[in-house]
C-alpha cells in the first residue's frame, strides 16, 4: 500500500512537469531556431552537425530548439539538459540510411550490455529535456529491416538465429539512457524505426504522454517494438497509440547471466489509456525478466485483431528474475487470439544462446550471451498478480499458461473477466490461483485443463460447459447455442438476465446486443450500453424498464439461444418491446468462432448449415426474417413491438459519420414499416448530432476503436432513443416518462 500512494504521488509530479515543460511555463524560454544553424530541411542535405550546434547553444543556459518547416536528414541527435526539442507539425527529421553516421557507444540491447549504434535521438546521462511537438522522427526503417532478414538467413542456418538480433546493427529511434525528469509527447508522430522506437534505459521520472507509433509503414519492420521500459522506475507512459511489429508497450530488465549481473529492476511504472493496433500483446513483461519487476499497473489498454495477445507474460529457464505486485485491468480485446497468454520458455531458438562446433573469432558479446546460468538463478519466478475487468471478443483461445514446476506461477487473482472463445486453453504450473466473477464462453464447450495447479474451487467455475440447463435448451426445438456461463456462483449456469421488478406494471422490455447493454451493465472497461441510463427517462411507478440486451448476440443468436422464448413468456398485452440488431449480423453464417452471421437483406432466402459450434444442423435466414419473428412474436402476445436502426459506429468519411441506412439501418426500416410496427431511426438522430459536434468532441463519447460507448457517449445515444420515441404514432410512451423525459425533445431523425 505505501509503495502504492508513492507512484500515485509521483504520478502527479510528472503529470505536473509536463505541465510545466509542454504546456504552461513559468519562465518564457529561449527559443533557437536550427536553421538559423545551417540545418536546411530539403531532405537530401545532411543536417547532423547543424542540429547538433543548435541542441549544443539551447543547452547552455537552457531553451527550445525548433524548425522551419521541411524534412530534415540528420544523424545521431544528443539532447542535452534543461533543452526542449520542439518539432511543430510539419517537420520530419528523418534519419540517415549510413550506419556512420550513429557513432558506436555503450548501452544495453535486447537485454545486454554492448556497444551499438546510438539512436537517432539520443538522452544520455541528462536531466529535464522534453521532446514534443506534431511533428514526425521517421527511422526510415525498411533498408535496416533488410539488413537484418539478410543476416538471419545467413547465420539461422548455421545455428546462429539467436546472435542475429546483435550483430545486425540497427539504430533506434529515441533512447533514454541514464537519465530523469524526461518527457515525451504532444501528439508526436514516430514511424519506421530500424529497430526499437523508445527505449527508457536506467532512467527514472519518464512521462511519456500523446505519442503515436506506426512501425508497418513500407513493410513489417523485425523488432520494431513500440516503447520498451528497461531496468528504469518512476515511469508514466498514456495516449500511446501503437502499430509495430514486436512488443508495444513492454517491461523488460535483462537477460541472462548479463541480466542477472547488472540486477537492475524496473519498477513503479504505470500504463494507462492507450490502444495497440498491431503488435505482439496489449501488455507485455519480458522476456528480458533478470532484474525483475515490481509495483506495475497497466489499465485503460485497447488491443485489435492483428495483436496475438492481450497480457503477455515471458521469459525463459536462462532468464531468471521476478515479477511480483503486478496489477492490470480494464482491456478491451477485440479480435485478439488469447487474452491471456504466460509462458516461461519464449522462443527456444532465440532464447537458448549456443556456440555451433568449429565457430572461431566470436564477438565478446557472444560469450557473454552464451554463458551458462545455473538453473536455480535461471527459473523466473511470478507471482502476487491481479488481472481484472478484461473484454476479449473473437479469441481463439481464453487461457495458455505454463511455467515449470519448480518455479510455478503463486498467488495470481483473475476476476471479472468477460471472454468469448473458442475454446478455453490450459492452465499449467499454476499455485494458489483465484478465478471469479467472470463470463467465459467457449464455442466448444470447453474448460480450461489444468496441469500441475492449484486452482481455488476449480469445479465451481463454469467455463461454458453444457449443463442442465444448456441440454434442456439444446432439446428445443428453437435453441441451437449453449448460453455464455458464468463463474459467479450466484449466477448458475447462465448469466442472469433482469426481470420485472413490480409485474402489475406495464414493462418496456429492450431487446439487442452490447451497445444496448455492454457486459452486465456496470461500465467495465468504461463501456455502456444506452439500455442503462434509459431508465432514467422513465417513470418507475408506472412502468418497468428492463434491459434484457446480451453482448455479442445478433438477430439470429438472440433467438437460437433461446433468449427470444424467455422474453416472450413474460410478455402481457400492454408492454412494450424496443429491438436493436444489426452490428453483429454481417459475420460469417458457420465459421467455428461466432457463427452468428444472417443473410443480408429482408427476404425469404434460407441457408442450411451444420453449425461447427453446437454441432446441430440448422436453417440461417435472413436479418429480415428474423425481425419478423420478433415483431410477430410481440404482436401476438398484446404487446407493442419498436423498432430501431443500429447506433452508427464512429467511422467517418468527408467530414461525416457513415449511416447504415443502406444495409441494416435501411433493413431495419423495412421490416417495421412492413409489419406496421414503431421504428426510430436512431443511427440518423445519433449520427447527426455526431456531425455537429465534430471528431474531437466525439471522441470521449467511445470507450473503444469505434463501436462501443463511454458513459457519457451512453447518455446522449439514451436521450436520443427517448427524442425517436416520441415521434411515434400516437407517442405510445408518454405517459410512462419522467421529468427527465418529458424535458427531452422529439427528434425524427430527418
Amino acid at each position: 500500500m505505501e509503495r502504492m500512494v508513492s507512484i500515485k504521488r509521483w504520478m502527479a509530479g510528472a503529470v505536473a512537469c509536463t505541465l510545466l515543460a509542454g504546456g504552461t511555463t513559468l519562465v518564457a524560454e529561449t527559443t533557437f531556431v536550427a536553421n538559423e544553424y545551417g540545418a536546411k530541411g530539403d531532405t537530401t542535405a545532411l543536417n547532423t552537425v547543424s542540429i547538433q550546434k543548435a541542441i549544443d547553444a539551447a543547452a547552455v543556459n537552457g531553451g527550445k530548439v525548433t524548425f522551419q518547416p521541411g524534412t530534415y536528414l540528420t544523424g545521431s541527435l544528443f539532447l542535452k539538459s534543461g533543452v526542449t526539442l520542439e518539432l511543430p507539425e510539419g517537420v520530419t527529421l528523418i534519419g540517415s540510411e549510413k550506419l556512420d553516421d550513429y557513432p558506436m557507444l555503450p548501452t544495453r540491447i535486447a537485454g545486454i550490455e554492448i556497444t551499438w549504434p546510438a539512436a537517432l535521438i539520443n538522452v544520455r546521462d541528462q536531466q529535464n529535456v522534453s521532446i514534443s511537438g506534431k511533428g514526425t522522427i521517421d527511422g526510415d526503417g525498411p533498408i535496416w529491416w533488410k539488413s537484418y532478414w539478410d543476416l538471419r538467413a545467413i547465420y539461422a542456418p548455421k545455428g546462429l538465429r539467436w546472435a542475429s538480433d546483435y550483430d545486425a546493427f540497427r539504430p533506434r529511434l529515441i533512447l533514454f539512457q541514464n537519465s530523469s525528469n524526461i518527457n515525451l509527447g504532444g501528439g508526436i508522430l514516430l514511424k519506421r524505426s530500424g529497430f526499437w522506437t523508445v527505449q527508457i534505459l536506467y532512467s527514472h521520472d519518464v512521462h511519456v504522454d500523446g505519442v503515436t507509433i506506426r512501425n508497418n509503414e513500407g513493410g513489417r519492420g523485425p523488432s520494431t517494438d513500440g516503447i520498451d521500459i528497461d531496468s528504469s522506475r518512476k515511469v508514466l507512459v498514456e495516449h500511446a497509440d501503437i502499430d509495430v511489429n514486436d512488443d508495444a508497450l513492454c517491461l523488460k530488465a535483462g537477460r541472462d547471466s548479463d541480466g542477472l549481473r547488472v540486477n537492475r529492476p524496473t519498477e513503479d511504472i504505470v500504463i494507462r489509456d492507450s490502444i495497440v493496433r498491431d503488435g505482439a500483446a496489449a501488455i507485455t513483461i519480458g522476456s528480458e525478466t533478470s532484474g525483475g519487476f515490481r509495483n506495475i499497473e497497466a489499465y485503460n489498454i485497447t488491443a485489435l485483431s492483428h495483436v496475438p495477445s492481450g497480457v503477455l507474460f515471458k521469459s525463459a529457464h536462462v532468464r531468471g528474475g521476478f515479477a511480483k505486485d503486478v496489477r492490470i485491468h480494464d482491456l478491451t480485446l477485440d479480435g485478439v487470439a488469447i487474452p491471456v497468454h504466460i509462458t516461461m520458455n519464449w522462443n527456444p531458438s532465440f532464447s537458448y544462446a549456443t556456440l555451433p562446433p568449429g565457430v572461431k573469432d566470436i564477438p565478446s558479446y557472444w560469450v557473454t550471451l552464451t554463458t551458462k546460468v545455473p538453473e536455480e538463478k535461471g527459473l523466473p519466478h511470478f507471482s502476487d498478480v491481479h488481472i481484472w475487468n478484461l473484454k476479449a471478443t473473437g479469441a481463439r483461445k481464453a487461457f495458455d499458461v505454463s511455467a515449470y514446476s519448480n518455479a510455478t506461477l503463486d498467488n495470481f487473482r483473475l476476476d471479472h473477466l468477460d471472454i468469448e472463445a473458442a475454446t478455453a486453453g490450459t492452465i499449467a504450473n499454476a499455485r494458489n490461483w483465484t478465478i471469479a466473477d467472470s463470463n467465459i464462453q467457449t464455442a466448444d464447450g470447453s474448460k480450461p485443463v489444468f496441469t500441475d495447479s492449484s486452482i481455488a474451487d476449480p469445479k465451481d467455475i463454469a467455463y461454458g460447459e453444457p449443463g442442465s440447463e444448456s441440454e434442456r435448451q439444446a432439446n428445443s426445438p428453437a435453441s441451437t447455442l449453449a448460453p455464455p456461463l458464468s463463474t459467479d456462483a450466484r449466477s448458475g449456469m447462465r448469466p442472469s438476465m433482469p426481470t420485472p421488478t413490480n409485474p402489475n406494471l406495464p414493462t418496456l422490455y429492450l431487446v439487442g446486443d452490447s451497445t444496448v447493454r455492454n457486459g452486465r451493465g456496470d461500465g467495465a472497461n468504461g463501456q455502456w450500453g444506452w439500455g442503462e441510463p434509459i431508465v432514467d427517462y422513465f417513470d418507475a411507478s408506472k412502468i418497468n424498464v428492463v434491459n434484457r440486451a446480451l453482448g455479442g448476440r445478433s438477430s439470429r443468436t438472440y433467438i437460437t439461444e433461446g433468449r427470444w422464448d424467455e422474453l416472450v413468456e413474460m410478455l402481457k398485452p400492454g408492454d412494450f418491446v424496443v429491438f436493436q440488431f444489426g452490428h453483429n449480423d454481417s459475420g460469417p453464417l458457420d465459421d467455428t468462432s461466432r457463427a452468428r452471421g444472417t443473410i443480408p437483406g429482408i427476404g425469404d432466402e434460407s441457408r442450411e448449415i451444420d453449425n461447427p459450434i453446437t454441432k446441430r444442423h440448422e436453417v440461417v435466414h435472413t436479418y429480415g426474417w428474423y425481425m419478423r419473428k420478433y415483431l410477430a412474436d410481440t404482436l401476438a402476445k398484446g404487446a407493442t413491438p419498436i423498432v430501431c436502426s443500429p447506433i452508427p459506429r464512429k467511422i467517418w468519411k468527408d467530414g461525416k459519420v457513415v449511416r447504415n441506412a443502406q444495409d441494416y439501418g435501411g433493413w431495419a426500416r423495412q421490416v417495421a414499416e412492413s409489419q406496421r410496427a414503431g421504428f426510430v431511426d436512431l443511427n440518423e438522430i445519433i449520427a447527426r448530432h455526431y456531425d455537429a459536434l465534430g471528431e474531437a468532441q466525439v471522441e470521449p463519447l467511445f470507450a473503444d476503436p469505434h463501436t462501443h460507448t463511454s458513459r457519457a457517449g451512453a447518455l446522449m445515444n439514451a436521450e436520443c432513443v427517448v427524442a425517436g420515441l416520441k415521434t411515434l404514432p400516437g407517442n405510445p410512451l408518454r405517459a410512462f416518462f419522467s421529468e427527465k423525459g418529458q424535458a427531452v425533445s422529439p427528434d425524427t431523425g430527418h
